[in-house]
């Protein structure tokens, strides 16, 4: 096998670490584009890579038309420039270089105040020392404080949002800090036992003492650009801690009051005490300071029945904490109790004060309903933890459609249970093969399903039901249930069947699998502008949903800008839509870019995801059950729950109909649902854009019909519960080909005998034979039967039977140009949903392959003639066409340019010229087709022609003279030459003539001797009764008329 050549580039050739700080890691992306024709294979060869510089992946593949981002990561450890170049090998294609340059900058961090001095902290106590950390210089920072040696201190950063600490070392604290910015926090005291410190905090900047970094700047190589960085301030702390002289019964107050219980008319009081005992040998003075909540205790929500007092030695006191609500919520208020006039918090005291509304608590909390077939119900059950007896919404989603593109779940849950029937739409009755009365007129082509299209001479005609129906015997009591009305089974969703996360290793796993891997096949292929892009569920459908900044500076996006656009390499799902639709959501751009702000970045993501939907749902896409939450990336869909649960960002979600709350869904099995909703988004694109196409044919775009009296020939499917309008005109023409051609097609079957009749009610069962496919092809593709068709098992039996057959099917889809990258496995086990965009694949395009004109060519044999095809570009874009010449006699035609390829401008026409050879008697026929290559993702249409090439006339090579008597044998001995180390058959027709003949139709006594025996690659002997002989052979195809050897010679080329 052999690879064919690839070509990658990069959007920017380079890479700028600008300011990186010194000890930290500084990560940079690089994006490969593959514009070659095939996938590439990349490899980084890191010899000549600076040791701070790593590239991952380091090797890898990019699909056709794909992007491949580098992540490239420099973690300095002295102060420099730097510049490089990193070398990326690709096979079978030039190596590609990344420039990658840079400086380093040392960290400048000042701590204010560095000395902290805790004097007189009782044990138990906690406080508190503020100080600020200040990043001065042009680089981040990271500064960490070592409190692993003292015990009872701690950093605070109460109001910051982030992480401080390592699980693994919990007592080491440290903070990021960008370029010029500061953070406020403060150092805890938190004593257990009386004792006394004095000691230096370790703090390092970017994981270096102040030492380190001296000396990595002093004793580096000559590269370093000399400086000294500026000296890290040492933190010191002294401390002495007092034995406590107040105990508290507790330190927490909590207050819950039922609703029940509010009085409307008063207020409703609960009240618990606090007891202070002295355990000193001292007076002891406290005080509670509510300035801080001063409102809570002026409404009188909360009160104490005393806010200070003095304690004598071994004395206690009690103080009472009331609680008394005007209405509905939760209170809180932390006082802080002070001692003897000390500005340290003694103690804080924390009072929770509720009044607990009713709530129902729903397991599961929401309903998603498995999108099921019409006039199939469903029921799940759904538990209801009464909290305090009031109502709450419950989010429900159900829906119902005939489409296999929406209920494939369904089927895929419910594989063993249910069959495909086809009956009389009235009466229910089942249909009978032999019926005559369901024939549509042919001048209608395939039915439609509206009754009007139906021919009025056919007044017996009836409608036909085709639809699923659940199997009873397979049933099982514990999972279904007899509705009330009717006779319906209605099913109950199993546990262990859940919607958007089967059990893996399960059919229906399975199923689910192949589904994704078909839409990822079909959108791949044909999904994007400019030609095929990999695509896969759900990794890079979440980043295509914007532009990526692929620009490491403002200055380099100016200049790259302007020597090439690689924005339109970036391409996003609504790009997709452009391209199969011609209309963006609206509200969306086509240069979609993100806020640098990240619950920003989240809220318009979500918003784009609604947008999408929104704008789907208006085409008609059955997709309630997805959330555009269920769209994001895992980390995007925490941040969004967190900011949809804050009642400060509701001004923010303004696109978020009132009363729709959040689906919260645990972290396990989110990504198991965001597959699944992309899944379903891509299948209603393909729905409502591509199956929605599928409509009936016109007489010119079927082949012709050999069996009109037959039921399954333009079949009539009125209605269905599965199959959409579209899936059905796709079994009627399945059905009617079938019938009409299987006999045409394996009438010299070499494996068999002709297929049986069937009904193809399915997309999967019905045609894993390959047979349904091959008869389709075989109708429109004539010239493939002999060659192909013929040696497929008509009646398989066994699965290598089965996969001869399909491997039959796929070699002639290439053959023919279809480019939908189908496999022999995937007829032989086969999908619904891929066969299903299969069937739309061919109904669309083998039209075209059916020929619109025919080109004669009339000759004398052995005879050259040309004739020329004259071919139109109204575009606006060049078409590239591969001209291929199949069939019977493709070898007697041929283009009289060199190569295959026929490029047409834009706005433009051009000729072709064919040439025949004529080499026998027979009338010889071919097809020339022209198959579109995709160029920049524009292609054309197929166009086919029929080549009928007819010998007029022959002449004689020789004439050989004899005389004998009357009724006497005479031998004569004709002489043939063959020049060639390979042997010749050749046949001998006696014709009786008194004449010379020189008309084919005076052969027409020999006529089908003729046309049986000319099949060799031989030549023929006509011997006329009287005496005379004519020899004919093969000539040089660029000759009109010569010698015996050259006719030979063509004959045994071939």
């Amino acid at each position: 096998m052999r690879l064919g050549h690839s070509k990658v580039t990069f959007l920017e050739p380079r890479i700028l670490f600008s300011n990186s700080p010194q000890g930290l890691t500084t990560w940079r992306k690089a994006i490969l584009h593959n514009v070659g024709q095939n996938h590439a294979y990349f490899k980084i060869c890191d010899q000549s890579l600076l040791s701070m510089i790593n590239i991952v992946p380091s090797q890898g593949i990019i699909p056709l038309g794909g992007l491949t981002v580098l992540n490239i990561s420099c973690t300095p450890t002295v102060k420099e420039k730097f510049d490089t170049r990193a070398k990326v090998a690709i096979r079978r294609a030039n190596d590609i270089d990344l420039r990658i340059g840079g400086s380093v900058e040392v960290p400048d961090v000042e701590i204010h105040p560095n000395r902290f001095n805790f004097s007189g902290t009782y044990i138990g106590a906690t406080h508190i020392m503020p100080f600020l950390v200040k990043n001065k210089g042009v680089t981040r920072a990271r500064v960490e404080f070592n409190l692993e040696d003292a015990d009872g201190f701690s950093l605070d950063f109460e109001g910051k949002s982030g992480k401080f600490t390592d699980p693994a070392f919990p007592n080491i604290f440290f903070l990021d800090l960008e370029e010029e910015t500061s953070v406020e926090c403060g150092i805890a005291f938190s004593p257990k036992e009386v004792a006394t410190y004095n000691f230096t905090m370790q703090v390092r900047v970017n994981f270096f003492a102040a030492s380190e970094l001296d000396s990595h700047c002093c004793f580096s190589d000559s590269n370093v650009i000399p400086n000294t960085p500026p000296d890290i301030q040492l933190c010191y702390i002294q401390a002495t801690v007092l034995q406590a002289p107040l105990t508290l019964s507790s330190t927490y107050f909590i207050f819950e009051i039922p609703l029940h219980n509010l009085d409307p008319n008063g207020r409703v009081t609960k009240t618990q005490n606090l007891v202070l005992h002295n355990t000193s040998r001292k007076n002891v003075e406290w005080n509670l300071d509510i300035r801080n909540t001063d409102k809570l205790f002026k409404d009188g929500i909360f009160k104490f029945s005393t806010l200070s007092g003095t304690l004598r030695p071994n004395e206690e006191c009690n103080v009472a904490v009331n609680f008394s609500p005007k209405q509905p919520g939760e209170y809180t208020a932390d006082i802080p109790m002070r001692l003897n006039d000390n500005p340290v918090c003694y103690r804080m005291l924390h009072l929770l004060g509720e009044i607990k509304s009713p709530k129902l608590l729903f397991v599961p909390p929401f309903i998603f309903f498995t999108p099921v077939p019409l006039d199939v119900p469903a029921v799940m059950d759904v538990n209801i933890l009464p909290q305090n007896y009031f109502g709450f919404p419950l989010p429900v989603t159900a829906t119902a459609e005939n489409c296999m593109l929406t209920i494939y779940s369904y089927m895929a849950i419910h594989l063993d249970e249910q069959k495909i029937i086809v009956k009389y739409e009235k009466d229910a009755s089942s249909v009978k093969v032999e019926s005559k009365s369901l024939l549509a007129s042919r001048e209608t082509g395939l039915p439609s399903t509206a009754p009007g299209k139906c021919s009025g001479a056919e007044p017996a005609k009836r409608k036909l039901f085709i639809g699923m129906e659940i199997i009873p015997e397979r049933l099982k009591s514990s999972k279904y249930e007899m509705p009330k009305k009717g006779n319906r089974f209605m099913k109950k969703e199993a546990k262990d069947k859940e919607f958007f996360s089967p059990k893996e290793g399960t059919r229906t796993y399975d199923f689910f699998l192949k589904t994704i891997n078909a839409v990822q096949t079909w959108f791949s292929l044909f999904g994007w502008p400019e030609g095929p892009h990999s695509l896969r569920i759900p990794e890079t459908v979440r980043r295509d949903v914007y532009k990526i900044q692929v620009y490491s500076s403002a200055l380099s996006a100016k200049k790259f800008s302007r020597q090439s656009d690689f924005s339109k390499y970036n391409k996003t799902i609504y790009d997709v839509l452009v391209h199969l639709c011609g209309k963006m959501p609206p509200g969306i751009n086509s240069s979609q870019s993100l806020p640098v702000d990240y619950p920003e970045r989240v809220i318009q993501l979500h918003c784009q995801h609604s947008l999408l939907l929104e704008f789907l749902s208006a085409q008609g896409a059955c997709i309630s059950h997805v959330l555009p939450e269920f769209l994001l990336e895992p980390e995007d869909y925490k941040k969004w729950i967190e900011i949809a649960s804050s009642t400060s960002a509701s001004a923010k979600l303004s696109h978020i109909p009132k009363g729709k709350h959040p689906v919260v869904i645990d972290m396990i099995h989110f990504e198991a649902w965001s597959k699944r909703s992309w899944t379903d988004v891509f299948l209603q694109i393909y729905k409502v854009l591509i199956l929605s196409r599928v409509v009936p044919y016109s007489i010119n775009n079927l082949p012709p019909i050999h069996v009109p009296n037959s039921p399954k020939v333009n079949a009539y499917f009125a209605s269905s519960n599965i199959y959409s309008a579209p899936e059905r005109i796709l079994l009627s023409w399945m059905n009617t080909i079938y019938e009409n051609s299987r006999h045409v097609i394996w009438k010299n079957c070499q494996k068999g005998v002709i297929p049986p009749e069937k009904w193809i009610v399915n997309f999967d069962e019905d045609l894993l034979d390959g047979l349904v496919f091959a008869t389709v092809l075989g109708a429109y593709c004539p010239f493939l039967i002999e060659s192909h068709f013929i040696n497929m098992y008509t009646q398989p039996k066994s699965s290598e039977q089965y996969l001869h057959n399909c491997l039959i099917v796929v070699n002639v889809l290439r053959e023919i140009g279809f480019d939908m990258d189908i496999q022999a496995a995937d007829i032989c086990d086969p999908n619904p949903i891929l066969m299903l965009m299969f069937c739309v694949y061919m109904y669309e395009r083998l039209p075209t392959y059916l020929p619109k004109k025919v080109v004669p060519f009339h000759c004398t044999l052995h005879d050259t003639v040309f004739r020329e095809i004259q071919l139109k570009n109204p575009s606006l874009k060049s078409l590239v066409y591969t001209a291929t010449i199949v069939g019977r006699d493709a070898s007697d035609f041929s283009l009289s340019q060199a190569g295959n390829t026929v490029t047409i401008s834009a706005k433009n026409q051009i000729t072709i010229t064919l040439k025949f050879t004529s080499r026998f008697l027979h009338p010889a026929e071919a097809s020339l087709l022209l198959i579109s290559r995709l160029k920049n993702g524009i292609g054309g249409t197929t166009m086919t022609f029929a080549l009928k090439g007819e010998v007029l006339n022959f002449k004689a090579i020789a004439t050989i003279k004899c005389k004998s008597p009357c009724y006497t044998w005479q031998e004569i001995t004709v002489k043939v030459k063959n020049p060639f180390q390979a042997s010749g058959d050749f046949n001998v027709i006696l014709v009786e003539s008194s004449t010379f003949i020189s008309l084919p139709s005076q052969l027409t006594e020999a006529e089908e001797s003729v046309d049986f025996l000319n099949r060799g690659l031989g030549s023929e002997i006509i011997v006329r009764s009287d005496g005379q002989n004519l020899e004919q052979g093969e000539n040089s195809p660029t000759s009109v008329e010569g010698s015996w050897e050259e006719g030979i010679a063509e004959a045994l080329g071939e």
